[in-house]
């Protein structure tokens, strides 16, 4: 069976088999040398139940068949079997290994992105992904990666070698919001051993599919279509170039269902009279026949059922129980003639798994799961003799087996980084950790080439990619997805939702510059970093809560080559409310705009200023103030308003009197910028009756009167 991975869920183990090919995780492998004898206990039996015999029927729920009494006792050890020739593949994260027979000396012979959903046929490897499609040939030391526009909500892939292993067929569910029972649809696809796409066709309003089988010669697929989670009703075959469905077969169970190598068997799981069973569907049996049923005693269940090469037989291991109440209960043959189940291996502790078949059917591999720890692959043979623990000594996916190639061929080696990034597109956390990484391993190339790179890997142009910029040996500081991180060896640092404007470091100390979208405008911010500890860093200092620290709609730079000193420039939209309010100042409208310098002192800024600490508010904005006609009228009738000293604002005290006879000192009218020139203002009262010019020279007001 083909090897599947859900995106959306944690990755599941990869335990399937087909033909030769095989899968297991393990933990921490046995100090053992190759190959090891291991303590053989004698061969048990298990208890057969005899239902009644009835006519046959494909109907649910189906009846047990009738089954023989007893087990026989596993006959005697025979002579080990001799190494034929065959070599062991598996995977260790992210490299290819290929060993003898046991897979004794290894050597790497590829790297790969990890697997994920597989499929292996006599040394080719298939790989399937929400993103893309693999082909490595470790025969020839080739890699094949087919352009293939991928859907962008792939859940789920499973993908499967033709019997002929000429083709491919790769099975991809997507979410589909018009599908009214499931909300998938699966997308099938055909290729060629190389990656090209042959044909395809769409199985509409399902959860899924289990592939079973492929014909490459006549392009079609043997399928269950998954219509409800883990209930097995049917199974088709569809016509891949028209996508015509060719035949249905009615079948029961749940979970997995694994086809006989053959193509002729179908083993599924069910329930009969509350006891777990196996049941043994006949697909090319005339009309509708009863599946042969093998149920177990005690309560217990079968785990990872296993074809032997020859359709013969079924290896699966036994749990009784469930919960805290399962036990292990061995790994177990049942013969398909006679309906007879031996026990091969008593040691089978809970975790622990049955692996596959090994090409020729004269061995089983297990994986044990030492409750100690001391966990390890180990071969052994049906009749339960010349059990073996494998050279493999560390967490492997087995794949399968191949011939030794007749001459030598190249490692196959994929840009793991580039299928790193394509997985990690669409989740901004995961993106910045890889990045963080990333940069980790390339830190002496420079921000520059580094963003250049990630910009391909992601497929984006430069202005769409991640922005990267180096403030020191090894720290980076990152903006990506509206947020700025700090990058060093120890790992990324969120900083701050925002966009970099800029960034210098002194020393211990960070100045950052961003930008914050706020209201639909982008509004700048300033905030300093310190670090203690090289690892960690912390805001030392930001302007909240100063009322004169103005950057609305303005700007913020740095002064001079350091963090001494920063710029801050900003306007006076929304600043005045109340009786401070003298023109009602929109978004667009003409603004005030104040501008200060700010010294560092310690792990903060202080504002330059000639006033005294108990200043008012108005003075220091005053002395803020960007000179402008706009400013100067606004100021002056401010001041007119409340009875403030006027000082240098105006020309002659006649303005007073005209502001007067005009109302313009009437602390309740509030007027609205008609036009602001370098002279003159242009202005009118907010319900537009009555308009007015202001003229300003020399930054003094000069005249008001009615325009």
């Amino acid at each position: 069976m083909p090897k599947t991975t859900r995106y959306w869920l944690i990755p599941l183990a990869l335990c399937l088999v087909l033909l030769s090919g095989c899968s297991a995780l393990i933990g921490d492998a046995r100090e053992a040398l190759y190959p090891t004898d291991t303590p053989q206990p004698a061969p048990q039996t298990t208890k057969v139940t005899e239902p009644p015999t009835k006519e046959a029927t494909a109907a649910v729920p189906v009846m047990p068949s009738p089954t023989s009494e007893g087990n026989t006792v596993a006959p005697a050890t025979p002579t080990p079997v001799e190494d034929k020739g065959l070599r062991l593949v598996y995977a260790m994260d992210e490299t290819l290994y290929r060993g003898g027979e046991l897979g004794q000396e290894p050597l790497s012979v590829g790297l790969v992105p990890r697997l994920e959903a597989w499929d292996w046929q006599d040394g080719r490897l298939v790989m399937a992904s929400a993103v893309d499609l693999m082909f490595v040939d470790l025969n020839q030391g080739t890699l094949a990666q087919p352009e293939l526009s991928l859907a962008q909500d792939v859940l789920t892939a499973a993908v499967l070698w033709s019997r002929d292993g000429e083709r491919v067929v790769a099975a991809l569910t997507l979410g589909d919001p018009q599908a009214p029972t499931s909300g998938h649809r699966v997308q099938l696809l055909s290729l060629d051993g190389e990656g090209k796409l042959i044909s395809q066709t769409t199985l509409y309003d399902l959860l899924g599919v289990q592939l079973l089988r492929y014909e490459s010669a006549k392009d079609r697929v043997w399928l269950i279509p998954l219509a409800a989670e883990g209930e097995l009703t049917k199974v088709e075959c569809y016509d891949l170039a028209s996508g015509k469905l060719i035949d249905s077969r009615p079948i029961s169970g749940q979970g997995e269902a694994r086809l006989s190598p053959d193509g002729q068997f179908l083993v599924t799981q069910t329930m009969v009279k509350g006891q777990s069973a196996l049941q043994i569907f006949d697909l090319q049996a005339e009309g509708q026949v009863r599946p042969r049923v093998w149920e177990h005693a005690n309560g217990a269940t079968a785990l990872d059922p296993l074809w032997s090469p020859d359709s013969g037989s079924l290896a699966y291991l036994l749990v009784e129980g469930s919960g805290q109440e399962a036990v292990a209960s061995g790994m177990w043959l049942l013969d398909l003639d006679k309906m007879r189940a031996t026990q091969v291996v008593a040691d089978t502790p809970l975790g622990s798994e049955l692996v596959c078949w090994m090409p020729d059917g004269d061995r089983l591999v297990g994986f044990h799961r030492g409750l100690d720890g001391g966990s390890y692959f180990y071969v052994v043979r049906p009749d339960g003799g010349g059990r073996k623990i494998l050279g493999i000594e560390a967490p492997a996916t087995l794949l399968g087996w191949m011939a030794q190639p007749t001459e030598d061929v190249p490692p196959v080696e994929v840009d793991l980084w580039q299928r790193r990034f394509l997985d990690a597109a669409q989740d901004p956390e995961v993106l910045v950790a890889l990045i963080a990484t990333y940069v980790e391993e390339g830190a002496a190339r420079g921000a520059e080439a580094l963003a250049g790179e990630i910009a391909g890997y992601m497929g984006r142009e430069p202005e769409k990619a991640p922005i990267l910029e180096q403030i020191g040996s090894g720290t980076f500081l990152l903006e990506w997805a509206s947020s700025i991180h700090l990058l060093q060896s120890s790992g990324s640092q969120p900083i701050s939702r925002g966009h970099l404007v800029e960034a210098r470091r002194q020393d211990d100390r960070v100045g950052l510059i961003l930008a914050i979208d706020l209201m639909g405008a982008r509004q700048q911010a300033f905030m300093l970093l310190a670090t203690d500890d090289v690892n960690a860093w912390r805001v030392a200092w930001m302007p909240q809560g100063r009322a004169d620290w103005i950057a609305t709609d303005g700007e913020i730079s740095f002064g001079g080559e350091g963090l001494e000193s920063l710029r801050v420039r900003g306007s006076s939209f929304g600043l005045d409310v109340g009786s401070d309010e003298v023109f009602v100042e929109c978004h667009d409208c003409p603004h005030r705009w104040f501008t200060a310098t700010w010294r560092a002192k310690g792990e903060a800024y202080v504002r330059e200023t000639a006033l005294s600490e108990n200043a008012s508010r108005h003075d220091m904005l005053w002395e803020m103030t960007e000179p402008s006609a706009y400013a100067v009228t606004y100021e002056a009738l401010r001041r007119m308003r409340l009875g403030e000293p006027l000082d240098a604002l105006i020309d002659k005290a006649e303005v007073v009197a005209q502001a007067e006879a005009l109302g313009l000192d009437d602390m309740e009218m509030r007027l609205v910028v008609i036009e602001a020139g370098e002279t003159q203002v242009r202005f009118e009262d907010l319900e537009g009756e009555t308009q007015y010019v202001a003229t300003v020279r020399r930054d003094r007001l000069v005249s008001l009167a009615q325009d």
